[in-house]
């Protein structure tokens, strides 16, 4: 979705797997790590059984959430080195398909759908083109805007969620049908027949930060922990807020610094694990005017996005003006740090079998191209030209 004046829109930097020469031998980011506020989903008798030791980010691997202390992240001297397979998808340029700014990036076992701007682009797993999914229009088949998308594999569709209603299409692009939310979807999931809704917080009072719509039952509604008075209903741009991985779904609500996991089996949300930025954390009291915003928010630290498979959390964080990343290993808690200085390959999304996704940009990679050690992605370079769509990176 296009930004305006009141979407405030913080510089990122590409990267974070190596694929040069030089990898390694710059100097090591200083990694300045912060505080996530604790919004604890937790049993109030256990939580008086065992006092703070549940929640200790001294001993992060006890029952209970995880801690990750960002003092202790921001010790890490070692920089990570990612050792799994890659492989390089260019998507298939025509005058039907020229890709922009790319939202999202849902992989299927069939397919690659690729949300840019207001268009899902399908293709096959190869990045050949097959279709455009949907149109822009005031018909019922048809959307205004598109917030997010999602798929479903099970059921062989796709879906575009158009503020309040999420259309609904097959695989061929046959629109079946629209669902009203009755809020304004920001973030759209699928998982066991639930659409899943992370509902935009313009006003500061929106009850839900995550609605759970089903065919047959009421919706549930999960307590919105971000409350504010807006005065001026601006947003800040955040990348994603839902991950579907391991037939569950992993959550996290922008300014709140804990990550959720939702069981669709028994519909319940439960605390993973969260951040302690300590006195960096970040006030609330910041977003009711975009001024205060402005000029208080490069003072204090929060969560931007995470990207989990089995082994690792990605994390990267807006941290006193700069976006900064971080790599945790899940097994034993080992933090690394990041080389930004390289040109680097960094995840954005995962399927839910645990395959990272990514992109880069043809014209980046051209640019580089003398820097780049892989064989893989030097053998595609002699076929690409710098107006063509992105290559797909699928790390496994």
């Amino acid at each position: 979705m296009e930004s305006d004046e009141r979407t405030i829109r913080h510089p990122s930097k590409s990267g974070l797997l190596c694929i040069t020469k030089k990898c390694c031998q710059k100097t090591v980011l200083n990694t300045n790590l912060h505080r996530f506020k604790h919004f604890h989903i937790v049993n109030c008798v256990l939580f008086l059984c065992c006092c703070l030791s549940l929640f200790s980010c001294s001993s992060p691997f006890k029952t209970g959430p995880v801690c990750y202390d960002i003092k202790s992240l921001r010790n890490s001297k070692e920089l990570f080195d990612y050792k799994g397979q890659l492989t390089y998808i260019p998507l298939e340029t025509s005058p039907d398909c020229v890709i922009g700014a790319i939202n999202k990036i849902i992989l299927t076992s069939d397919h690659i759908f690729v949300f840019s701007r207001d268009v899902l682009n399908q293709f096959d797993t190869k990045g050949k083109f097959i279709r455009k999914i949907g149109s822009v229009g005031r018909g019922p088949a048809e959307y205004s805007i598109i917030t997010d998308v999602a798929v479903d594999e099970a059921l062989g569709q796709a879906l575009i969620c158009d503020l309040k209603k999420i259309n609904i299409y097959d695989l061929s692009g046959g629109y079946l049908g629209s669902k009203n939310t009755d809020v304004l979807c920001k973030r759209l999931e699928v998982i066991n027949n639930m659409y899943v809704v992370n509902p935009w917080n313009y006003t500061g009072k929106e009850p839900c930060m995550l609605k759970i719509i089903e065919e047959n039952n009421s919706p549930t509604c999960f307590k919105n922990d971000v409350l504010y008075n807006s005065q001026d209903f601006f947003q800040v741009f955040d990348f994603k807020n839902l991950q579907k991985f391991d037939n569950e779904l992993i959550f996290h609500q922008q300014f709140n610094d804990t990550i959720y996991r939702f069981d669709p089996r028994d519909k319940t949300l439960s605390a993973r694990y969260y951040f302690d930025f300590g006195n960096a954390m970040f006030p609330l009291d910041l977003l009711e005017n975009i001024g205060k915003y402005r000029d208080e928010s490069s003072n204090y630290g929060y969560l931007e996005d995470v990207c989990e498979n089995d082994s690792y959390i990605f994390v990267t964080i807006f941290y006193k003006g700069e976006n900064e990343r971080y790599v945790i290993n899940k097994k034993n808690g080992k933090s690394y740090a990041v080389n930004e200085n390289q040109f680097l390959i960094w995840p954005r999304w995962s399927d839910e079998r645990g395959t990272l996704i990514t992109f880069l940009h043809v014209g980046n990679l051209l640019k580089h191209k003398d820097e780049i050690a892989d064989s893989n992605l030097k053998n595609i370079l002699p076929e690409l030209k710098e107006e063509n769509n992105p290559v797909i990176v699928l790390m496994k």
